[in-house]
């Protein structure tokens, strides 16, 4: 019987104009999802999708590696892999056009937050773990 986390967290940018290589190459990590706006895409169940990305997402997720129910870890360890308070990284993603975001669950609940907000501001990270 697999027993199932209670917390997970994912990274996400997102954009029509997304070209998931430069995000792979900027991070240094291969995402678990790698979507580029118009061209068919490998689904989570390893299989070619039927129609074409509808827009473009690079994301990374952090349940296969973090075995936690408790949300800080998962958290962290998105923020500490993907080296989010680079500088730079928000202007980046501005002069790209370009989204992020991140998708949280914890002790049963979801939740969006801007993980690189919790990356550099305490009173965000402590509101964001309770």
């Amino acid at each position: 019987m697999t027993v199932r986390q209670l917390a997970h967290a994912t990274f996400h940018v997102m954009g029509d104009s997304l070209v998931p290589t430069f995000w792979t190459e900027y991070f240094g990590v291969q995402p678990d999802t790698a979507i580029a706006k118009g061209e068919y895409f490998t689904t989570p169940s390893g299989r070619i999708s039927r129609m074409p990305g509808t827009s473009g997402l690079w994301g990374l997720r952090s349940e296969t590696f973090v075995q936690s129910n408790a949300l800080e870890p998962h958290l962290r360890y998105l923020a500490d892999r993907l080296d989010l308070t680079r500088p730079g990284l928000r202007d980046l993603l501005e002069r790209k056009g370009q989204k992020h975001g991140s998708g949280v669950t914890g002790a049963m609940r979801s939740a969006s937050v801007n993980l690189m907000c919790l990356t550099t501001c305490e009173r965000c990270w402590s509101h964001s773990v309770e």
